[in-house]
């Protein structure tokens, strides 16, 4: 919002150090603050006030906006989904005993949603023509738990080069360079250096919400390692995001990414059954169909307005400070 619409941003949060490394260089008009500062008497509520997965304001800052003349805007900033209801759900007002009406807003992909954020140094670039004896470059960005010690032995044993960009992200993973696999481990960088250099690769292991989101405005093809819930509810959140960007694929292909993502987000990398390809293998395979099909879908995707397009227009023609 900051970059692209020029509003002034303020973010509190209790671990500042976290956030900081990510704010691009050259960003202005942003501030990133400790959580307690948002309950100082001197911190006046922002014209636009952002509540973002799921955090609770606190009451001193609530009640300055309840006294505010006008009201800010209000919205609970909801986790990214492509399920069906978020159409249903999307936009709609929770009225207060304040007399404050707070806004839920849901990212995703489908129409009916808050869109999702297309930063403005974000580019579809591709990897660009390579030779079959170059190495493809893929990004290892997963949770500790997935299989990815098996599915690094599997692409070690194959007989494509990979070049694998491992980031320092607090995941604690200890990766090293096996077979056909050349591994680099890149420091933290923040965040338009780490989209540029995912939108350049071949393939890209994702997690989370934000770095899956990125793959696909970028048209880079993507394997996600969803965040696991107790009680499963993570499983047709994963589900709806492959109908939608399987959606106009070869059915090989679609089907290979069924099978890539079941067993990415599952305890082991199958091993391959005697004389048949490996999953890897047969993943490679439909490679260049996901890769044809993932800058479709992104082009498709920057078409729309974006989720900032969407607030800006939600909030009025003004700058905001937030």
């Amino acid at each position: 919002m900051a970059g692209g619409f020029a509003w002034t941003v303020r973010i509190f949060i209790d671990a500042p150090e976290v956030i900081n490394p990510l704010v691009p260089i050259g960003v202005t008009g942003v501030q990133v603050l400790p959580w307690a500062a948002a309950e100082q008497a001197e911190t006046q509520p922002a014209d636009v006030v952002i509540e973002a997965f799921a955090c609770e304001l606190p009451a001193a800052y609530r009640a300055r906006m309840a006294a505010r003349e006008p009201a800010p805007r209000w919205l609970n900033l909801e986790y990214f989904s492509c399920e069906d209801w978020v159409a249903g759900s999307h936009g709609l007002p929770s009225l207060q005993p304040d007399g404050l009406a707070k806004h839920f807003w849901i990212p995703g992909l489908r129409a009916g949603s808050a869109g999702v954020t297309v930063l403005p140094h974000a580019a579809v670039s591709g990897p660009g023509p390579r030779q079959h004896d170059e190495p493809l470059r893929g990004l290892l960005f997963c949770y500790p738990d997935a299989p990815w010690p098996d599915w690094l032995a599997q692409a070690g044993a194959g007989s494509r080069a990979i070049s694998l960009w491992v980031p320092a992200a607090g995941h604690g993973l200890r990766v090293a360079g096996t077979g056909a696999v050349s591994v680099s481990l890149a420091p933290l960088m923040d965040q338009a250096q780490f989209d540029a250099r995912l939108a350049v690769l071949d393939f890209a292991f994702v997690r989370g919400e934000d770095s899956v989101v990125q793959a696909i405005v970028s048209g880079v093809p993507f394997i996600w390692n969803i965040y696991a819930q107790a009680d499963g509810a993570h499983e047709p959140k994963l589900a709806a995001l492959l109908a939608w960007w399987c959606a106009g694929l070869h059915r090989d292909a679609a089907a290979v990414m069924q099978q890539v993502h079941r067993a990415w987000n599952s305890p082991r990398w199958p091993a391959p059954e005697e004389g048949a390809a490996s999953l890897w293998q047969r993943y490679l395979d439909v490679l260049p169909l996901l890769a044809e099909h993932a800058r479709r879908v992104a082009a498709r995707l920057r078409a729309e307005p974006d989720l900032g397009a969407r607030l800006a227009a939600w909030v009025g023609p003004s700058q905001p400070n937030g």
